[in-house]
């Protein structure tokens, strides 16, 4: 094998995070021999909070094509040091005997050696003193956390093989990878590290909200050794869309969330209306109704198994044509290709580059949060909508308590506290509307108290749209294309419908055009002369 390949070979496992002078001269002897495949042993030690030490076992093979080698697969095992929780064994104390075993070189204990500085053995002995205790109580769990103590610091030849198998398989972690996993990636995925800083982000909220695979993503940038990387996911609803970005920085090989910070665009209000022969609120209804992230609603399997879009579809998608082939419609079309097609995997080709130059001039939101916030909760806050206070401040328990964002205060997220309804009285505002299903109505309450927009059905079989209204203890009720209905929920002889609507009536009123319910007046015969 030539000097070059050889060094490309070296460079290549640099690159998946394995180097070292030992590792390049067993490579280099077992190539030497010219062996059709060999194996090599490699140690990576990990420091999160005590030394892990990773064995990799590394395999090749003989390329007779190219006459060299190719890293083949490679197998990997350590031993996970126990977790001890805070408890208490009689008068033991579990962390604090954790930490002095941890203090005693116990290699070097039973070679006769200096195990601990200058009280060097009087520490040794005191923890022998209380092994003994714990094995002599004759209680399970005792015995239990004295054998995970010896496990855990004792060298493996001093323990007791009829219980140290046990702990092994306990403890011990054994798995094979293929070649394109790099080393850091490996120790991630078997230790559980990766799995433990998924669910951080998952106790977020950030899976329920997400438009892309978080854990996918995570392991591209573990295939690394990054001392910090920015984890970014888009998000959409219905009024607007935006970008998640949590900070993650590593500490000792374990990764942390830093920082967290939100992009949002509101989208503006739609300019409905008939363009080129297509009603845009009808549309807007009829794309309302679909599930735009569910492939199965948007395509089917052709006799050739080919993918096509179903008729329904397609005739959504020639009618957005349409609307964006009309000058005074083109913008209508555009956003509403933005508002249903953004977060379809299917669909988000089919947006033409125009609507997005559109997205990209809307003014944009950015804001940063704690990392302990309930996301759904904090892009509702963005998009300008309060959230029950509990949901924000976990120290806080479930009241009246509202919180909404306010802007003028900088770009860290500050607050503004206000009184409005609990979550029951949320729940009989829900129950007076006449709606259908019945059964949605408790996932309705918990989605409204966090602030999401909620789509209902009327019992006319009309689709609408909730969002609670605590400032003013109600709920708001809009059309599926962002129109406000005036309802009074709660039957209050002194309700005002909103302002804009009373604007709409005075004018209706003052250009004489006859009002929704009021009678035409009868013609009276009577003629000015």
């Amino acid at each position: 094998m030539e000097e070059r390949a050889i060094n490309d070979l070296l460079k290549y496992l640099e690159q998946k995070g394995f180097r070292g002078k030992k590792l390049e001269e067993d490579l280099r002897s077992r190539i030497n021999s010219d062996l059709p495949e060999f194996s090599t042993d490699h140690q990576i030690v990990f420091n999160h909070q005590e030394e892990l030490v990773i064995n990799y076992r590394l395999n090749f093979k003989k390329n007779h094509q190219v006459n060299g080698y190719l890293f083949d697969r490679y197998q990997t095992s350590c031993t996970i040091p126990p977790k001890i929780k805070n408890s208490q064994y009689g008068s033991i104390n579990a962390v604090e005997f954790d930490r002095q075993m941890f203090k005693v070189h116990w290699g070097r204990y039973f070679k006769g050696g200096a195990v601990a500085g200058v009280d060097n053995k009087s520490m040794a002995q005191q923890c022998i003193n209380r092994l003994n205790e714990l094995l002599q109580s004759n209680e399970i769990d005792k015995i239990d956390f004295a054998r995970t103590m010896m496990f855990k610091y004792w060298p493996k030849e001093q323990l007791n093989p009829e219980w140290s198998g046990t702990y092994e398989s306990r403890f011990q972690r054994k798995r094979d990878y293929n070649s394109q996993l790099h080393a850091n990636l490996v120790y991630h995925l078997l230790t559980g590290e990766l799995d433990a800083l998924y669910e951080k982000i998952r106790s977020m909220g950030l899976d329920l909200i997400a438009g892309s695979d978080l854990y996918s993503a995570l392991c591209d940038h573990l295939q690394s050794i990054p001392e910090e990387f920015v984890l970014k996911t888009d998000f959409f609803q219905p009024d607007g869309k935006g970008t998640i970005s949590l900070t993650i920085a590593n500490s000792w090989n374990e990764y942390t969330i830093k920082e967290l910070e939100i992009q949002r665009v509101q989208y503006p209000p739609l300019p409905h209306g008939t363009y080129n022969g297509v009603d845009s609120a009808e549309l807007e209804a009829h794309m309302d109704r679909i599930n735009w992230r569910n492939a199965d609603h948007l395509c089917r399997l052709t006799e050739d198994g080919r993918a096509e879009f179903k008729l329904e579809i397609k005739s959504i998608c020639q009618r957005i044509d349409l609307l964006q082939q009309d000058a005074a419609g083109q913008a209508t079309g555009d956003l509403l290709s933005l508002k249903y097609w953004c977060g379809s995997p299917v669909m988000a080709d089919a947006i033409r580059n125009k609507a997005w130059q559109l997205l990209d001039i809307l003014p944009e939101k950015r804001m940063k949060f704690p990392t302990s916030i309930d996301l759904r909760a904090a892009v509702n806050l963005m998009a300008g909508r309060p959230v029950m206070a509990h949901l924000i401040e976990t120290n806080l328990e479930a009241c009246d308590q509202w919180i909404k964002l306010n802007e003028n205060l900088g770009q860290d997220a500050k607050y503004t506290y206000f009184s409005g309804p609990t979550v029951e009285e949320i729940q009989s505002l829900i129950c007076s509307l006449p709606l259908v299903p019945d059964d949605n109505r408790p996932s309705m309450n918990t989605e409204l108290i966090r602030g999401n927009i909620v789509g209902a059905v009327h019992k006319n079989e009309r689709p609408i749209r909730i969002e609670a209204d605590p400032e003013h203890r109600t709920l708001k009720i809009f059309s599926t294309d962002g129109r406000l209905i005036p309802v009074n929920i709660n039957f209050d002889p002194d309700w005002k419908p909103p302002s804009q609507f009373l604007e709409k009536l005075l004018k209706a009123t003052h250009t004489n055009k006859r009002m929704p319910g009021k009678m035409k007046p009868r013609n009276s015969g009577l003629h000015r002369s």
